[in-house]
C-alpha cells in the first residue's frame, strides 16, 4: 500500500516509454495528488474493461500544501500515469481501449 501511496513521488522524471499502473480492487472515483512531484504527468483512468474513462494532460507537480486532488468523471479500476505530452503523441482519448498484462504473464 506505501509503495500505491508513493507513486511517482520523489523521482526526478519518467521516460516516455514509462508509466506507473495502480490496479485498485475495485471501481471507484480513485484520486491521485501531486504532492513530492518533481515533474508534471499525464494521467488516465481507466474502468474494469480496460477503456479510457477520463484525461488529465499535462498535470503539474503540487507546489502549496495543502495538496489538492483530481478524481476521474466516472469510476475506473487503473490509473495509469504517463510522461506529461504522451496523450497528446498518441492521441490518446476517452473510449479508448489500453491492453496490459501482468510482466512475464
Amino acid at each position: 500500500m506505501e509503495q500505491r501511496s508513493r507513486g511517482l513521488m520523489y523521482r526526478s522524471g519518467i521516460l516516455e516509454t514509462q508509466g506507473m499502473l495502480f490496479i485498485f480492487d475495485s471501481e471507484d472515483r480513485h484520486a491521485i495528488w501531486m504532492k513530492n512531484m518533481k515533474f508534471s504527468i499525464d494521467i488516465l483512468w481507466l474502468d474494469e474493461q480496460q477503456r479510457i474513462v477520463d484525461i488529465l494532460e499535462s498535470v503539474p507537480p503540487c507546489r502549496l500544501d495543502p495538496c489538492g486532488s483530481y478524481k476521474p468523471r466516472k469510476p475506473a479500476r487503473y490509473v495509469l500515469e504517463l510522461s506529461h505530452g504522451t496523450v497528446f503523441k498518441t492521441q490518446l482519448k476517452v473510449g479508448d481501449r489500453m491492453t496490459f498484462r501482468q510482466a512475464g504473464a
